[in-house]
């Protein structure tokens, strides 16, 4: 980080390290991956694992050691009338959330090792679909959620009231919280990004831009902010001034995806050229590229240690790749590494 912190100070750029590759142009994308939506991920401490599936429940599976994951035991929640588009855990991995197109949003009370006698609770008030929703990381019970309605909430999931409301110029499809809660950034379906401040919850920042814009994130740290594009583009932006301060050359097709290492060694993307790819965040370089899935690539999200990351598309299953047992990444020329079920004999 060293290397990266003298380089944003210094205001310098990271353009001798981009690969240089052609996008493809926007008609020869999938054109429904704007318009649908679901998360994959894995809980902090509790050692679960969640997908939204594509009816109006999803599962969760308990993850251990030296356990394939196919045998790995799963549960399935139903609640939701319409489809869930989201996903995620709060920050003791206690509770999971859901965000539907049934216009509410659901914290469920998850109990590992039996039957929970709370409730799970849902939170009502959008006028519109709630297309994703993330967790204050800094508070077990404070949640946002984001709204084809142009509105963002902010909830306790204690009472399931809202305790804030901000509504923004455009139908909301990502939101992210910045590392250490302060902050939340918000992006819409017309390429606009709105950062909230959270305890006044009013807009410090907003910013247009005249290319597509899909998930955003922060790096763990909230120095850098990031940006997938369209164009197959990583933007990085220094925070909080949003300079421009590199464009990474990441996919051959417009990048839909971005998950941060939480031990903040590397951040993964996932393309509509059907390919994630894991970089590098100290030296903003591309040093494994996997190719398990076929279709473009919606989702992506680390476990709570970094050890693995997963992956899904419109693929009838979820690539989990080991990145500790498969760490020996220098024998392949074609930058590419088996997935976890291949190199590290767990299916994922």
């Amino acid at each position: 980080m060293k290397k990266w912190n003298e380089m944003l100070k210094e205001g310098h750029s990271w353009a001798s390290h981009k690969r240089e590759r052609q996008p493809l142009p926007r008609s020869s994308q999938n054109p429904k991956i704007s318009a649908h939506r679901f998360s994959i991920l894995s809980s902090p401490p509790a050692s679960l694992a969640a997908r939204e599936q594509a009816s109006a429940s999803f599962r969760f599976a308990r993850m251990e050691e030296a356990i394939p994951f196919k045998n790995l035991p799963s549960r399935e929640y139903q609640g939701h009338k319409k489809k869930v588009h989201s996903v995620a855990w709060n920050c003791t991995g206690t509770k999971l959330a859901s965000g539907s197109v049934d216009q509410t949003a659901r914290v469920w009370h998850i109990e590992p090792h039996g039957h929970g006698k709370v409730k799970d609770i849902e939170l009502k008030g959008h006028t519109d679909s709630v297309d994703q929703l993330c967790w204050d990381p800094k508070h077990a019970d404070l949640i946002a959620t984001a709204s084809g309605d142009k509105t963002v909430r902010l909830w306790d999931a204690r009472s399931g009231k809202c305790s804030q409301q901000a509504e923004l110029s455009g139908e909301n499809i990502n939101i992210t919280y910045k590392p250490d809660g302060t902050h939340v950034a918000v992006g819409n379906r017309d390429d606009e990004l709105t950062i909230l401040d959270v305890r006044k919850f009013k807009p410090i920042h907003k910013r247009k831009f005249n290319y597509e814009v899909n998930e955003i994130a922060w790096n763990m740290s909230g120095e850098m902010f990031f940006l997938t594009t369209g164009n197959g583009t990583v933007e990085v932006l220094a925070y909080p001034s949003l300079r421009p301060v590199d464009t990474l050359m990441a996919h051959t097709a417009g990048c839909y995806c971005i998950a941060i290492d939480p031990v903040g060694r590397y951040f993964a993307v996932g393309s509509a050229d059907s390919l994630v790819s894991l970089w590098d965040i100290s030296e903003m370089l591309c040093v494994r590229t996997f190719t398990k899935l076929e279709w473009p690539v919606r989702t992506i999200s680390f476990n709570h240690t970094g050890d693995y990351v997963a992956s899904a598309s419109e693929d009838l299953f979820i690539d989990i790749v080991c990145l500790i047992k498969c760490s020996n990444w220098t024998d392949s020329a074609s930058n590419s590494m088996p997935s976890c079920d291949e190199q590290c004999g767990m299916e994922s």
